[in-house]
């Protein structure tokens, strides 16, 4: 059997069994087991494929990568001497070892490779969808029930709807296309059920991206139905249920709380973080350094805050923070830059991982989904996707397989 194929079966495997894995795996179960399984065997085979197959070429992401690995190594002996815990800094550097699945997947050598890897994450995001919808059940119309949905299941916390809708409108993988509506519409109900003010305001950039490619006759039509969509469904859940804990009502008092941020956890945590970086700007103050609870237990401690990039200074200090960018925002801003150059439309891979790395880190600035499994194994991916979308990857992998 080709161990390529294989290694691609095994791909697919994990980020399925990624996406069925709950917010926060808190106990040891057959789930967890079979995924910590086939974690070691996707490994063990990409090892394999790449030593068979003879075709890896090191760009600048791998370096990034292994610079960002080297500060976390170092953060475990900066942790030592700043009194942290040691299980805390294994619970802080464990979500972070999944960005190396990178090192397996990049440099993507085929457009065939790299629709395999974006199908292959579209697919974990319709398996947690269907998981989400089977978890909540009867529950979402329920009368007196509460109606932010991630009050019923911390899941909904996950990235996921958010990069299931990006991918619906992008892909144009036929398998997807067939049902793109279904999708977009199943997984937008799904973000503006969460209750997140800042999903529901992120999912607005490939909507307003996605509507750039369109006719203008197309484009108004577009935007009566998703306004139509929005409007009712938060009106519709507003009156079938109490006017007082609709979704409706739910949105309007968190924008109207807008206002107070400045007085708010997030932004003493941000404070709290940034003053502990002044104190060790180059290599922070470890992995897992405590933070005060901002918040209603007064007295307890955290070993995270709700802004990766404040997060990464305090914890990692500016070795660690530049090595994250250059791992992850530097090939964004350069896809980018190199598609506002060029005169040729978007295609379906690139839209698809510059749309959804924008959502995840625009997430993580006010939300802590950069400390779970599923978050950093998708970053990797579509690190990987946004790499090979630009010209000049592609002419090296051309120049590369020419000599093979």
């Amino acid at each position: 059997m080709n161990i390529n194929y294989f290694f691609k079966g095994c791909i697919v495997f994990l980020y399925s069994l990624a996406a069925l894995l709950p917010f926060v795996p808190d106990e040891v179960n057959l789930l967890l087991i079979v995924f910590v399984g086939f974690v070691g065997i996707t490994y063990l085979c990409g090892i394999v494929n790449i030593v068979y197959v003879n075709k890896y070429v090191i760009n600048m992401q791998h370096i990034f990568l292994g610079c960002f690995f080297v500060s976390i190594l170092i953060s475990l002996f900066v942790t030592q001497i700043n009194g942290v815990e040691i299980s805390q800094w294994i619970r802080g550097v464990t979500p972070f070892l999944f960005l190396s699945i990178y090192f397996l997947l990049s440099p993507i050598t085929s457009e065939v490779k790299a629709k395999f890897l974006l199908n292959a994450i579209h697919l974990s995001c319709i398996v947690w969808m269907i998981k989400i919808l089977f978890t909540l059940g009867f529950i979402i119309f329920s009368p007196g029930q509460m109606t932010r949905l991630t009050l019923i299941t911390p899941d909904l916390s996950l990235p996921y709807g958010m990069i299931g809708f990006a991918c619906s409108l992008f892909n144009d993988d036929k398998r997807f296309s067939k049902i793109k509506i279904i999708l977009c519409t199943i997984f937008l109900a799904l973000v503006i059920g969460s209750g997140y003010r800042s999903a529901l305001l992120i999912i607005i950039i490939p909507i307003l991206y996605y509507i750039k490619q369109l006719e203008p006759r197309t484009i108004v039509f577009g935007g009566i139905i998703f306004l139509l969509f929005t409007f009712g469904l938060l009106i519709s859940d507003s009156l079938i249920l109490n006017s007082d804990s609709g979704l409706a009502y739910m949105y309007k008092k968190r924008f109207e709380n807008i206002g107070d941020e400045l007085s708010s956890r997030r932004y003493l945590e941000v404070e709290y973080a940034l003053t502990n970086f002044v104190d060790s700007p180059l290599l922070g103050k470890g992995l897992g350094y405590p933070v005060p609870g901002f918040a209603d237990h007064v007295g307890s401690q955290v070993a995270y805050i709700h802004n990766l990039w404040a997060y990464l200074l305090m914890d990692l200090g500016l070795f660690g923070f530049a090595g994250y960018l250059g791992f992850v925002v530097y090939p964004l801003i350069k896809a980018m830059w190199i598609r506002f150059r060029s005169k040729s439309p978007p295609d379906a891979v690139y839209a698809c991982s510059v749309m959804c790395i924008m959502e995840i880190l625009i997430f993580c600035t006010v939300e802590a989904t950069f400390r779970q499994i599923q978050t950093n194994l998708i970053i990797a991916v579509f690190v990987a996707l946004i790499v090979w979308s630009t010209k000049e990857e592609k002419g090296k992998m051309k120049k590369l397989l020419d000599k093979i």
